[in-house]
Parts: C-alpha cells; structure tokens; sequence
C-alpha cells in the first residue's frame, strides 16, 4: 500500500467488491430507484454501486446545492445494506458558474473558450467544466466538494468516494462528429500558460538555460506558449509533461480534501485510457503517480464499444491497471455492462454472456480484487440512449446480468483464494511515457508505439504468461527473466544503462530499432543506440529506410486525416522493393522470413555482437552476450510485425523467450491461467477463437481433481494433464484440488 493509504488495506481487501454504476440523471428514474437497488442487492447478490452525480445537476442554482435525490438513494443502500461510491464529478460545472467565471473556462488551440454544454455523457450539460489552473475556479468547486462529502460521509453505505471520472485532462477526449486537430488541444487560458511558464522557469532556472535546450530566441518567459501545430519535439515534451504533473497535482488537490473531511473512507480513481497499449500523450495522466494518491485503483474496459479489442489487448489493459496500482488493489472499475453506442445511431456488437465470463475470469487471473459495470441500466438519454446496460432499458433481465449475478456467486466461493491470490509476471514490457510524447509529436498519432506494444503482449500472452509494465525507475530491483523493449525513440540514459545492467546480470532484452534517437530535449543523436549502449554492445545503427506498412505496394497518402493526397506534394513511397514489402531473413535463434515495418534499420557491429538476419544484403538484426546475459536487437519494429499477424515473427520471439519461461499451465490454441495458493487453484481456460477447440492441458501433478465451477461436472486428470473442449469465444473454470 502507498503511505497515504495506510490503515485501509484490511477493508479493501476483505471481500470482492462487485457491482454497478448505477446513477447518471436521470437514469434509473426516480420512482423506480428503490426496486431497482433492492434487485441489485438481492435479485442479482451485487454489494457495490458507484453514483455519477454532475455538479451542473445538483447544484443549479449558487444557492441551491441540492443531494436530495444522492441522500434518497443512499438511505435506501443504508437499509438494504449495499455499498456506494458518490462520485466528485466536477467535469459538468453549473452554467452559472460559467457566466460567473467566463475567463476560466477552456480555451483550445485557436483561442476559442470551450463554453459548457452537453455531451453524450453529459445530457444535463455543463460539459466540460472549468480549468481548475484558475484559483477562483478551484474555490468555487472546492466549496462544492466540500459540502457534497460533509452531506454524504456518514451514511452507513458510503464505503468512499470516486475522485474523478476517468481521470485525464478533460476536453482532449473527441466529443464531436466535426472536431479539427485543434480541438484537442488545451488549455490556453492565460492562468494555464501562466502556469507553464512557471513551470518552465523552474525546471530550467534561466531563459537562457531554456533556449539552449529548445534551440530558441526568447527574451523573457511571457513571450513562451503551449505548442500549437505539427513543431518542434522540446516544447511538445515539456508542454505534455506539464499537462501530466497538473493532473496530478489536481488529483491530490480532490484527494486532500476527502482525506481531511472523511479520514476512514476509501477513494477510488480510474482510467479511460491504459498506455502503453491506448493513446497517451494527449491525455494528460501519468497513472502511476495519480494512483499514489488513493486507495483502489481502476480502469474503463470496454471491449466491445468502439470496435473489437482483442482479448490479447483486454488482458494487456489489466495487466497495465495492476501495473500501476503499484501494490494497491485495482478494479474493472467500469465493465461494459452492454453494447456501447458510438454515435447515437451506430452501436457495437451485442455483450453476451461468453463475454461477460471471459472479461470477469481474465480480469481475475490478472489480479483484479473488483469489478463494477457501466452500467446498471440501459441509458435514457443522450448519444449513449439505449446503451451500455447490464438490463435493458425497461429494467428487463437480461442473459448477461444473469451471467454476471451467477459468476459473483462462484467468486464468492472462491473468494479467499482469489483475494490472497498474486500474480508472479516473468516478463517486464519497458513503457516510458515519454515515447507517447515523442511518437504524437512526430507524426500527430502514436500507433507506431501502440502497435508494437501490443504485438509484444500477444506474444507473451500466447505464452501463457502476465506481464508487468513497468517504468524507467523499475528496471534497478527488477526479478523478471525478460525485459522487452518496444519502440523507445526517446534517450532516457538512466534507464539505458540499467537496461544494459540488467541483461550483465543474466536476463535477456529484446529492444528494435530508434533506441534513443531523441534525446531528452528534442533533438537527434549522433550515435544509436545512445549513451554508451553502441560501445557497451558493440552495435550501432546506420540511416534508416522508412517503408511502407501498408499491404498496398505503392501509393500516396496525406500527412493528415482530412487532407487530399495533394498536400505537400503527398508522401509517395518509392518504388523500390526494399521500401514496400521488405522481408528480413533471419538465422538465429531460429530460420525466419519476416516483414519489415516502419523501418528497415541497418546495422553496424562490433566485437563480440553477431549477426542474426538481413535484409537485402543489409545487416538488421544483431545478437550480443553481455556478462550472463543476452541483448537482440533488431532494425526494424517487429512487435508491429506481430500486431499486424505476421506468425513467423511470432515463432521468432517465441524462440527467444520461451526457453527462459516456467508457467504453471500451457496451451496451444487454448490459453490457460492459473489463479493458486499453496492448497488449491481455480484455472481459467478461454478460447479466443471463433471455432470449437479440443485441447488437452498440463497442470501441476499435484492436482487430482478437476471440478466445473459453472457446472459442477468433474473431470479427471491424468498424469498431470486434463482433455478439454470448448466452444468459440469460449471461458472455462475448473477448481483444482489433491
């Protein structure tokens, strides 16, 4: 537990916490609340509800803060003994605190006040509130904070409360059929660029030190301003960076008022974005700082809302939450509960119940101790009407409500096995937030890092192992037996050197091409790797050849969405084979034929570094053993590789680390987990494909016994292994036993 939380960690931990958001006005409608909650405590065994209440709702008038309708439902929670956690949402502000304060409203890149309004979760306005950098603002929501947790602190049900919706810079996420790239950019109200400057002038101490590091002319800091198009990387760094201690510093802001006005209850934060495998850079969180301010820790997982999420990238975003839970208890904190609405017209697939089994046992296997469904009901109004719910609209059960209430009632029997169970990750994944940065400012988008982070995971989840995603600062005290690299375009030479350190003490790093191409304030290296890695290693890269990702052999393509392909001239690629479609022939660990992406990166070796593929006649891949270690590193992305289905990239990673490897179960096609303390284990087999698969798996010899937790069917085991078959999208659980 964090120092802040001390004293609470007995509380979280005692049960699983399981349950529904259940109020966004004016859903569920008034009338109906008290059934509708007696059904969620005893209709469907659930213990915990969240509460969105909007500031803009309950307070719409200076004088008139009402919470009648929060102390209704919470007195109801107080008498049927369900826990609630009331959320501080001060995203959606009183449209007369916008009048009040009209220089405290957001400002975006153009100049333009971003005026309260609604959105598609915000049908009562207010959307998206003030730009708390503005004091007056802080005071009149932090008067409003203040009297919402004095109210609601003492009901019996109020278990803590939820800090921040989401938490991340407000306007950056797209509300709008129309936006520009403009519109996401903020904020450039004078108290923000105020802020900054100050910012800038402590970090740097001098507007000369500031210059030299961004190559500038400045004559004073007021002259200095947020970045505002496609520039330069320094300000882009220090600006994004900024954006990230601000919302941590507000984080601490809520989280100090909670403490001192209701010391014993829990706070709850969570995320709508889980870098490295979502976009990070424009969102403004650093999520391992944000989370050191509260007690639970959480995530939106919406698999089936936008577009398909693999179940691979599922199992990553609850890898990243427990990850930067850092030791505190994470949630699912909001579940997709049913199909999500995209734009009022247009909806994802339907959740069934397969789904909401296979998300509830992932979500458990990677250490989750609660999960919490947006939503409890179907939404009544606004963009997202129709959507999202556990029950239909009407209040109607539906097939996956009543997979949910069937699997809370296993977890509750497996319920101290699950609490006490920890995950023991073999291999680490390398995220520094500042690559997010660095790739959007590059190329105004960061799937080059999104893509190789999640081709990294599938083939680490195809090996039956977590993950742990870990920071610069971690790589010193890591025990893992890998360390993977992706895509790190950013020098961060501390870190480089405990990378270097690690492999010299026996594991084994796998990093790709551009390993500290920038440095620290923006600009190019000579040399790279950088640091001391080129000589360490004994490996240097030579000039990049950019090439084409696309399967299409040639062709012109805009810098921008929304441009024609006769901007600039478009970029056309070259037709030479190397630059479209170019496949590295790899000879070691293992022979393989894999596409290139992104870049075909030639490189220079030394001393003991060997060569391991080519490309063209060019080196790309080198192999170097250091102290009782091994670093590959290779001159292209192939976690791209792999995201983009290439299965012979896949073996050869697979070839690296697999020897290295000891998971307590292993699959083929069927990918098993083990959820196990010293006398028992439950194990979660899921078939994500979209077929029947019959499969045997080997478990630990010291299991006997093989019961269905859903059907309780038993199963024999045989010499350690047991024969199972399952349907397409399919989630099996066993409780093994001697």
């Amino acid at each position: 537990m964090n120092a802040n939380n001390s004293g609470q960690e007995e509380r979280v931990l005692e049960v699983f916490y399981y349950g529904v958001e259940f109020h966004r006005p004016p859903n569920p409608p008034r009338s109906e609340r008290r059934k509708e909650l007696q059904r969620i405590k005893n209709e469907f065994g659930f213990n915990i509800i969240r509460l969105y209440p909007g500031w803009a709702y309950y307070q719409p008038a200076p004088e008139n803060c009402d919470l009648t309708e929060l102390h209704e439902i919470l007195d109801i929670c107080d008498e049927i003994g369900l826990s609630a956690f009331p959320g501080l949402q001060i995203e959606e502000a009183p449209y007369w605190a916008g009048k009040m304060l009209p220089h405290a409203l957001y400002v975006n890149a153009r100049g333009e006040p971003y005026t309260l309004r609604s959105r598609c979760a915000s049908q009562y306005g207010g959307w998206p509130g003030l730009c708390y950098d503005n004091e007056d603002a802080r005071e009149l929501a932090e008067h409003y904070m203040r009297q919402f947790v004095t109210e609601l602190k003492d009901h019996p049900s109020v278990m803590g409360f939820d800090l921040w919706n989401e938490v991340h810079f407000t306007p950056v996420v797209g509300n709008s059929l129309w936006f520009n790239p403009d519109d996401c950019l903020y904020c450039f109200c004078q108290a923000t660029v105020r802020k900054f400057q100050a910012w800038l002038e402590q970090k740097y101490g001098t507007i000369d030190a500031l210059n030299g590091a961004w190559v500038r002319r400045y004559t004073c800091w007021e002259e200095i301003i947020p970045p505002q198009i496609h520039a330069t990387y320094p300000d882009w760094l220090d600006y994004l960076n900024f954006i990230r201690k601000d919302v941590t510093e507000l984080t601490a802001w809520r989280a100090g008022i909670v403490r001192e006005l209701a010391p014993n209850k829990l706070l709850l934060l969570h995320a709508c974005s889980m870098p490295p495998v979502d976009p990070g850079a424009l969102f403004g969180t650093n999520s391992r700082d944000v989370a050191k301010h509260v007690d639970v820790w959480g995530g939106s997982l919406f698999p089936l809302w936008f577009s398909m999420c693999s179940v691979s990238t599922f199992a990553a975003k609850l890898d990243i939450l427990r990850s930067d839970a850092d030791g505190i208890p994470f949630w699912a904190a909001e579940l997709q509960g049913g199909p999500g609405q995209v734009t009022g017209l247009k909806r994802g697939p339907m959740v069934e119940p397969k789904h909401i089994r296979l998300w509830n046992w992932l979500a458990i296997a990677a250490g989750a101790k609660g999960i919490v469904y947006w939503q409890y009901r179907a939404e009544m109004a606004g963009l997202e009407a129709g959507g999202a719910g556990l029950v239909r609209r009407s209040g109607e059960t539906t097939p996956r409500a009543e997979e949910a209430a069937k699997t809370f009632e296993i977890i509750q029997k497996h319920e101290k096995l699950i609490e006490t169970y920890t995950p023991k990750p073999e291999v680490a994944i390398l995220y520094d937030q500042d690559n997010a940065i660095l790739t959007f400012a590059m190329d105004a988008d960061e799937r080059v890092s999104l893509e190789s982070h999640r081709g990294y995971y599938e083939a680490i989840w195809r090996l039956d192992t977590l993950a742990d995603f870990v920071m610069p600062h971690d790589i010193p005290s890591l025990q893992h037996k890998v360390l993977i690299v992706p895509w790190h375009p950013i020098e961060c030479r501390q870190s480089f050197a405990a990378i270097d350190a690690f492999a010299r003490k026996g594991g084994v790093v796998i990093v790709e091409n551009a390993l500290g191409l920038i440095d620290p304030n923006g600009i190019i290296n000579s040399t790279i790797p950088s640091g001391s890695l080129a000589e360490s290693w004994g490996i240097e890269e030579e000039e990049g050849l950019y090439v084409n990702n696309s399967d299409e052999p040639t062709g012109a393509t805009g810098f921008l969405p929304g441009f024609s392909v006769s901007y600039l001239g478009a970029y056309r690629m070259p037709t030479e084979g190397i630059y479209n479609g170019a496949y590295i022939e790899f000879n070691s660990p293992i022979p393989a034929r894999v596409r290139a992406r992104t870049f075909v990166t030639p490189l220079g070796l030394s001393g003991s570094a060997e060569p391991v593929a080519v490309c063209e006649g060019h080196i790309v891949g080198g192999r170097v053993r250091i102290g009782a270690g091994t670093v590959y590193y290779f001159g292209t992305n192939i976690g791209q590789s792999i995201y983009y289905g290439d299965i012979e990239a896949i073996k050869l990673i697979f070839a690296i680390i697999d020897p290295l490897l000891s998971p307590r179960v292993r699959g083929e096609r069927l990918r098993p987990r083990l959820i196990e303390d010293d006398r028992e284990a439950l194990l979660v087999v899921v078939n994500e494909s979209r077929e029947r698969v019959e499969e045997t798996i080997k478990v630990p010899r010291r299991y006997e016994r093989a019961r269905n937790v859903y059907s309780a069917d038993e199963s024999s085991i045989r010499k350690g292994l047991i024969a199972l078959s399952l349907g397409p999208v399919d989630t099996a659980v066993f409780h093994l036993s001697k």
